[in-house]
């Protein structure tokens, strides 16, 4: 019975996602318009319909930079363009950066 109770909470303590981490910023809703740009500065940026700030800061939006996500950038990138076609529910998890913007680093879609 030991190893049973040992083997369940192994599971249950294994399964913590990247969505459990700290971040920033938890926000969610619609997204109102997408940015892209040909710098690698904030190459993808993203501003939901409503939301005044991403990760309690003065911007409302959240940036993916290609260098900084890649080979998932993409994923991230197709992933959002859906979801604003579809017009569903998103979840942007983010982290302030080292000059204080919204750094996306888990998305979930609904």
């Amino acid at each position: 019975m030991k190893k049973i109770i040992i083997a369940v909470l192994v599971g249950l303590f294994s399964t913590i996602t990247l969505a459990d981490k700290v971040w920033d910023g938890t926000v969610k809703g619609q997204i109102e318009q997408i940015d892209v740009s040909s710098t690698d500065d904030m190459t993808f940026r993203v501003i939901l319909k409503g939301v005044p700030s991403m990760c309690k800061n003065d911007h409302r939006f959240a940036y993916l930079k290609k260098t900084d996500n890649s080979p998932i950038y993409d994923t991230y990138v197709s992933a959002l363009l859906a979801a604003k076609f579809a017009q569903a529910e998103v979840t942007i998890y983010s982290s302030k950066d080292e000059n204080g913007f919204c750094r996306i680093g888990y998305i979930a879609i609904r």
